[in-house]
């Protein structure tokens, strides 16, 4: 019997990237592998089943009266996992729940499914999911990190025995190549705006508390030549804010993610940030900067440890005080005039990140707990 993964996601799952990499090497590695996601439309699933994903898709109900909304919706997941407890699983199954959203929407689901693996894509500080460690504790077998920081906060904080694995969120599969050849007349626009200019990249949530609005003041200030490029999803008046503080901002849209490393491609030096207003931030686990540094393109980021300990370690980048105007443009300079050491510094650091070990040793101690719950069951029915 070929052994099989149930993985759980509730978001889209191509975009969730640390999610994806991880279907991928499931099925690379020989498994049976069963995504369960809501039906996102008949394009999403005829794409993971071209991966050679097989699918479960339920219908997730929206209504403007909420207790409408949710009975349904009750009422959908219990069909859900009805269906896969009596038609998909065996003893050779294990299930894979990919976020902390699938966890707590499904939770009343999940309990009495195991083994069952767990990841912990944030660190989540606040009361209600604090309150509900005891209970997430109980349900999952093993949990996943993906931050060596977060994974000992975890273990100390949420009183879990031993100290859950690390997966780097790197993607499964990068194309490498720089200045990609564009794959349709649309990004062949959005290149355009960019090709043959001196791009500084940031892509991600364009919002009111990050320090892009700092970053231009401080390109302004020095009457730089990079042109600071932006895409990704704006929040309020975030991105006028930067316009008005600097005169060399190119916006290409929140590109989708079938798409948007095509333009990573072309720049010159990204930009990788997070405010330190939390434990989740101070210890960051960015896919970006394996985006980055798969095509070798230098980072400048701030400060903060889970940037220092990857990208500033290994040479990837320069990680500065943002607060520090003159120690932004040194980093600037020095990445710039020694671009080379640091291209191959960040081709170096994509290269030697391997979840492989990891992924391999979670496998090994699920699979071990599904012989030991079947010779349970052998042992109880004699």
């Amino acid at each position: 019997m070929q052994k099989q993964v149930v993985y759980f996601c509730f978001q889209n799952i191509e975009k969730k990237p640390p999610c994806l990499s991880e279907v991928l090497q499931l099925r690379d590695r020989g498994y049976h592998v069963v995504l369960v996601t809501p039906d996102y439309g008949q394009d999403y699933l005829n794409r993971i089943r071209e991966m050679g994903v097989d699918c479960i898709p339920y219908t997730l109900y929206k209504s403007r009266n909420l207790l409408l909304q949710k009975a349904r919706n009750y009422f959908s997941y219990k069909k859900l996992w009805d269906k896969v407890r009596n038609e998909i699983w065996n003893d050779d199954t294990i299930l894979w729940v990919g976020t902390e959203e699938s966890l707590m929407k499904h939770r009343h689901f999940l309990k009495n499914f195991h083994p069952l693996v767990a990841n912990a894509l944030e660190y989540y500080e606040d009361e209600w999911w604090t309150s509900r460690i005891p209970e997430f504790r109980k349900m999952v077998d093993i949990w996943t990190a993906c931050e060596p920081h977060r994974a000992i906060l975890m273990e100390r904080q949420w009183g879990l025995g031993e100290l859950p694995h690390v997966l780097r969120n790197k993607p499964y599969d990068h194309p490498r190549q720089r200045c990609m050849n564009p794959s349709t007349p649309e990004m062949e626009g959005l290149i355009q705006q960019i090709r043959g200019k001196k791009t500084l990249l940031y892509q991600g949530a364009i919002v009111a508390d990050r320090d892009l609005s700092t970053l231009a003041d401080i390109l302004k200030r020095a009457d730089s030549d990079f042109y600071l490029t932006l895409s990704g999803p704006v929040e309020g008046d975030a991105l006028q804010k930067v316009r008005d503080r600097y005169d060399k901002v190119i916006y290409l849209g929140n590109i989708p993610y079938a798409y948007f490393l095509e333009v990573t491609s072309y720049a010159h030096i990204a930009v990788a940030f997070y405010n330190d207003t939390s434990l989740n931030n101070r210890y960051c686990a960015p896919n970006k900067i394996y985006e980055y540094s798969g095509f070798g393109i230098p980072m400048l980021c701030n400060d903060i440890p889970g940037l220092t300990s990857t990208v500033g370690e290994s040479g990837a980048g320069i990680c500065v005080d943002f607060s520090d105007p003159d120690a932004v443009i040194r980093a600037l300079h020095e990445m710039d005039s020694e671009y080379d050491r640091f291209s191959r510094n960040a081709m170096r650091f994509y290269d030697d990140t391997d979840n492989g070990p990891a992924m391999d040793a979670i496998l090994k101690n699920a699979f071990l707990l599904t012989q030991s719950s079947v010779r349970n069951r052998s042992s109880h029915s004699k």
